[in-house]
């Protein structure tokens, strides 16, 4: 009798939950991966004997339960778990008014489908779910998901903050007066570039995903996990900003692996230290000019005592934001270890899932399917899980040979992975095909591929149930028309090309097929078959294309890279190369007065946006970078040894590596130290000068 009562009434129990489900808030099935600040205690857990799916049954065949998680930008694109009940062949999801499209729906079991989320209007939405045709299975959760009003471009950077973030906003009035805080941090200062978009650069913090607040004249919005802070540069910090240059100036200088602020720190404004203007950082790291004479361009350079000096040349703007690099030396730590640069703990992140063939729930039966038949005993079916790449032109890297997903062990609906990964907000791609590994390099050739959006990584989580459909056909050719530099005296000599798909902003898929080597000059189309299409999962992606010209066969300086996009064409042409810089004083090996350097570049159609030199004395272990607008031009430096000995370079041997770079839309009033470095050029070209100094 006790155990029929209970059942009773769990029963009662379950019947109010179903009946809830059909208005009021939505129950939200919470996991780990959905906030980092663990599960709310006020919500009972479920007893473990407790099956959703089994109970709703009794009363009601088809049910919505909940979307895990139950939030997401109103851009959509995220992978999201729909828990219900009677999810079958023809499950059709709605999100508001938007049906997700088939491709987009994949059933695991009766009581949950991996959706992708459609875009949508900021706010709460309904969601429905029906079997094919037939109205009698539909069901709607009101209010089951809630588009957040706004997100971050990009959402994820380094604990040392100082990443200049997009707000970007749907149905926002943002306006003068709008203040953002990240985790209950001001991120400052805020510019609003109109009522949906605003920028602001983000405070330091521990690693993990934190809210964001931001709150204007008419209302407060908040979004959890807004950005996600991790142990990387993506280079989206620091640089110059502000207003045009016009009598005040507010240099910020930071550690750039710590993010503490730099006391003490030398200030010059000017190219001397007679003719220009002279501070030094507060203990905040911070030091302010206000003189008439300040302006239109002035050239500011920053020193500290064991950090690499630098250099911005003609600055037209009243903020510059400093990140110095420390010297790796033991003569700059207090007991002569070498001074820490990072290395802060983060406990792993894990994804784990599932790759999945076929649709409309019969994944099994056609698994593998578009893989054709290994010929041979050491070739094998196998599938990888990869990361998209922040650099479109990187080598594809075959991973070990444990992390293989291999048809002989199967998991609910295909067959599982395990991938170990950093923090964020991330986008997933799978290569299916066949490996042969008795070859040496070992061989890997992909034949069909799967991308997925929105998987959240956390510190310390496992985030589970990530289904990767494998839908997608390696069987197209792209072709580049290549017309290379000339070979010169030292340099280049060779050339090496490649083709990725660019799935989102600066992520791109990279596969084993899309690299060739030629020798230079090169004047002809070259083709790179077996990439996918830009259609389906892929629709609105482009493809990238690459290639370096270089010297020898590591392509090294003397060297010329360039990048060409296309949205649409599978036909791409690439021959905007930016000629080769020539250093016309110092003379190739000769003495440097360590203040004067003059630089040239040949004719070419590419436009030289910035010009960026490092010059590393002491054998490398000390360096100082410095940074202009344009190309060819005449350099004069301060003289670091008079005005600030502990931040000049050592004397002896001076290597100067000069880089001439392209980056569309640039502008140098708003440049990030991304903009500094090769990662953040469209197309750009180096070379290294041997000179010595006394």
């Amino acid at each position: 009798m006790p155990f029929a009562i209970s059942k009773l009434v769990l029963l009662a129990g379950i019947a109010q939950l179903v009946g809830c489900l059909s208005q009021g808030p939505p129950v939200e099935l919470r996991r780990q991966t959905d906030d980092d600040a663990g599960t709310d205690p006020t919500l009972a857990p479920l007893p473990s004997s407790f099956d959703a799916g089994l109970e709703l049954a009794v009363s009601d065949p088809h049910a919505v339960i909940g979307v895990d998680p139950s939030h997401g930008p109103w851009k959509g694109g995220q992978a999201r778990i729909l828990r219900g009940n009677g999810f079958t062949k023809g499950l059709r999801v709605w999100f508001g008014a938007n049906e997700i499209a088939t491709k987009d729906i994949i059933p695991v079991d009766p009581g949950r489908a991996q959706v992708i989320v459609p875009m949508g209007l900021a706010g709460p939405a309904d969601v429905k779910a029906q079997i094919g045709d037939d109205a009698s299975t539909a069901r709607v959760l009101n209010a089951g998901y809630l588009y957040e009003d706004f997100y971050a471009e990009p959402g994820t950077g380094p604990i040392s903050g100082a990443t200049v973030v997009h707000f970007i906003g749907e149905g926002t009035a943002w306006a003068v007066g709008t203040t953002v805080s990240i985790d209950e941090k001001p991120c400052e200062p805020v510019a609003v570039v109109s009522p949906t978009e605003l920028t602001c650069t983000v405070p330091a913090n521990s690693p993990g995903a934190k809210s964001v607040v931001i709150s204007a004249p008419d209302k407060i919005s908040v979004v959890r996990d807004g950005f996600t802070y991790a142990n990387s540069d993506n280079g989206f910090k620091g640089g110059l900003s502000g207003a045009k240059l016009a009598g005040h100036l507010k240099v910020l200088v930071y550690d750039d692996f710590s993010g503490i602020p730099i006391p003490g720190a030398f200030i010059l404004a000017g190219d001397d230290t007679d003719t220009g203007l002279v501070k030094f950082t507060d203990g905040t790291g911070v030091a302010v000019f206000d003189d008439p004479g300040l302006g239109p361009k002035r050239s500011i350079t920053i020193a500290a005592k064991c950090y690499e000096p630098t250099t911005f040349i003609d600055v037209p703007v009243d903020a510059v934001t400093a990140f110095m690099t420390p010297v790796l030396s033991p003569a700059c730590a207090p007991e002569g270890d070498p001074p820490s640069v990072g290395g802060h703990g983060i406990a792993p992140s894990v994804v784990r899932g599932e790759l999945v063939w076929g649709e409309d729930g019969e994944f099994r039966n056609a698994a593998w399917h578009n893989i054709p038949s290994p010929i041979g005993p050491h070739e094998k079916l196998v599938a990888y899980v990869f990361r998209l790449s922040s650099d479109p032109s990187s080598t594809f890297s075959l991973p070990d040979a444990s992390q293989g997903v291999r048809p002989e062990i199967q998991g609910t609906v295909g067959f599982p992975f395990r991938l170990d990964t950093s923090l964020g907000n991330l986008t997933l791609y799978a290569l299916a095909g066949i490996e042969d590994r008795s070859a040496s390099p070992p061989r890997f050739t992909p034949y069909a591929m799967g991308v997925v959006r929105g998987v959240s990584a956390l510190p310390g989580v496992t985030t589970s149930d990530i289904f990767i459909p494998i839908d997608i056909p390696l069987d197209h050719t792209v072709r580049i028309a290549a017309s290379t530099p000339a070979p010169g005296p030292r340099g280049p000599d060779r050339a090496g090309f490649s083709v990725a798909v660019e799935v989102e902003t600066d992520g791109y898929a990279i596969l084993p097929t899309s690299v060739q080597s030629q020798v230079l000059p090169v004047s002809r189309t070259l083709s790179f078959v077996g990439l996918p299409a830009l259609s389906g999962a892929l629709t609105g992606t482009r493809y990238v294309a690459s290639a370096l010209a270089g010297t020898g066969p590591l392509l090294t300086a003397p060297l010329s890279q360039v990048g060409a996009l296309a949205s649409s064409s599978e036909s791409i042409d690439l021959a905007s190369f930016v000629p080769v810089p020539l250093l016309d004083s110092p003379a190739f090996g000769g003495a440097w007065d360590g203040r004067h350097l003059s630089v040239s570049f040949g004719p070419s159609t590419a436009t030289i946006d910035i010009t960026v030199l490092k010059l590393e004395s002491g054998g490398g272990l000390v360096s100082w970078q410095v940074a202009a607008p344009g190309g060819a031009r005449d350099f004069t430096l301060p003289n670091l040894g008079h005005a600030f000995p502990p931040g000049a370079l050592v004397p002896g041997n001076v290597s100067i590596s000069v880089y001439g770079a392209h980056i569309e839309g640039f502008d140098y009033g708003n440049a990030r130290y991304r903009d500094l470095a090769p990662r953040g050029f469209d197309a750009y070209s180096l070379d290294v000068f041997p000179a010595h100094t006394e």
